[in-house]
């Protein structure tokens, strides 16, 4: 911890630990299967900015110890076996006197949290399919290429979609693609904004400036001028939305929880 007064949280780096919470909600709830979680957990962790004093370490172990628990009644609530104790035994470790780092308990949480998940949680033939688009956005998909894959009937993998995440196949996966285009020029540096947004969009996978558009504009509600415009808080704001979107309808509960804590 760097040195400030011992019982003063700094505004910025509470504001800061939120934007954070709000990311790992949203590229956590899009990832599927332990090793993707982790990676995922393990990236955003590490950008949580470090504590300066005591009570700002106090502040990020409560915040820490209060995701743990909900995720492990998350767990135990759903599947009913495999799930107790998980956070429980890492929470301890959440403690004022606790030798480590907050943040390296939290990322060893995460880690068998997620292998709790896999094992107890079977993947449907949509999540599946959702997780390859996820994982080869850029690849021109048909729902009889992923039903082949998968094993699974054509008109049963697009109804079990249809249900499951309320959109249809090649919506969710343009709507990967656009978060990806935002993102390449979201984390870019300022001469990003000079470039050309027409590239980026035919390397996520769209065939064309026009069908890149359209895609933006269905997704994001406006078009990607608009978008650049709009104020940092209210682009987060659509962004989130658009990646809330993408979650299996049985992971809601799960999501309202994980937004309660970073809020």
């Amino acid at each position: 911890m760097s040195s400030s007064p011992a019982w003063t949280v700094r505004p910025q780096w509470m504001a800061s630990v939120a934007r954070q919470f709000q990311v790992l909600i949203g590229e956590t709830m899009v990832a599927r299967g332990c090793d993707e979680h982790g990676a995922v957990v393990r990236h955003l962790v590490d950008g949580i900015p470090d504590t300066a004093n005591r009570a700002e370490d106090l502040v990020l172990r409560a915040i820490l110890a209060d995701v743990s628990a909900h995720f492990d009644h998350f767990v135990q609530s759903g599947s009913g076996r495999g799930g107790r104790g998980v956070a429980h035994a890492v929470t301890r470790r959440f403690r004022p006197t606790s030798p480590r780092p907050a943040k390296h308990d939290f990322v060893e949480w995460a880690a068998k949290y997620s292998a709790v998940v896999t094992r107890s949680h079977r993947a449907s033939s949509a999540q599946r399919a959702a997780g390859r688009i996820r994982k080869q956005f850029q690849r021109p998909w048909r729902v009889v290429e992923l039903a082949k894959l998968l094993g699974c009937g054509t008109r049963s993998l697009r109804r079990d979609f249809q249900r499951e995440y309320g959109t249809s196949i090649p919506e969710h996966c343009r709507r990967v693609r656009v978060l990806y285009v935002i993102d390449r020029f979201s984390n870019g540096t300022k001469n990003s904004v000079a470039e050309k947004i027409e590239p980026v969009a035919m390397e996520a996978g769209f065939r064309s400036k026009n069908g890149f558009y359209t895609a933006f504009q269905k997704s994001i509600g406006l078009t990607p001028t608009e978008f650049r415009q709009l104020p940092a808080a209210r682009a987060r704001e659509i962004v989130e939305a658009v990646k809330a979107s993408l979650i299996h309808r049985e992971d809601g509960g799960h999501h309202r929880i994980l937004q309660n804590c970073a809020s």
